[in-house]
């Protein structure tokens, strides 16, 4: 991705205005239209995947409409998402939620240690079969490789849709970085403040 049309995105993305709206909507569109011929061999709404991590189970799974408190307090009290190691990759108000759980463009996962809510992820499918991808664990439970055994679930599960996992991890996140490293992945382009990831495998 050219540096400069990726900076012109992130701009676009976190004004979060008219033009964003316009192609979040065509995104959407294509989305549908993309699934409704792919036909995935998963079904999303039924997803759950188990995993181990310092001697301990847990659970990835989709997140529905019923889960909008636990996710809303997770954002409020679990995570400090004004950190400057990261970009939310969205609002996290109820309003913004509800809204993401009714785009098919967006899957939203929990994880989880028994019924405890420790970690959310979010898929976001795009044009043309690509997925970007975020992880984040509750800083009470990092540091116990569970965030890396988590995004290891959450980009099988994008390739088994048949997609192809990017993102883009801002440079001073050194947690997220030392874990990308951890799964072999690559570091494919400088875009200034962050790093450009893409899956090869």
């Amino acid at each position: 991705m050219n540096k400069k049309f990726f900076n012109l995105l992130l701009y676009i993305e976190k004004r979060q205005g008219i033009l964003f709206n316009l192609i979040m909507f065509l995104n959407e569109l294509y989305i549908k239209f993309y699934l409704s011929f792919s036909k995935p061999k998963i079904a999303l709404c039924d997803y759950c995947s188990f995993f181990s991590a310092n001697g301990l189970e847990f659970a990835i799974r989709a997140l529905d409409m019923n889960d909008l408190n636990k996710l809303r307090d997770f954002f409020k009290s679990s995570i400090d998402i004004n950190s400057p190691d990261f970009f939310m990759p969205h609002k996290t108000d109820s309003k913004t939620l509800v809204s993401l759980f009714r785009r098919i463009s967006h899957i939203l996962l929990g994880v989880f240690h028994k019924d405890v809510f420790i970690g959310y992820a979010l898929i976001r499918l795009l044009f043309p079969n690509k997925a970007s991808y975020a992880l984040f664990i509750s800083d009470e439970w990092q540091g116990k490789g569970i965030g890396t055994a988590a995004l290891e679930k959450e980009l099988d599960l994008i390739r088994e849709m048949g997609f192809r996992a990017i993102t883009a991890v801002y440079k001073k996140n050194l947690k997220s970085l030392s874990m990308l490293k951890k799964l072999n992945i690559e570091f494919s382009n400088d875009l200034g403040e962050y790093f450009e990831i893409r899956d090869t495998h």
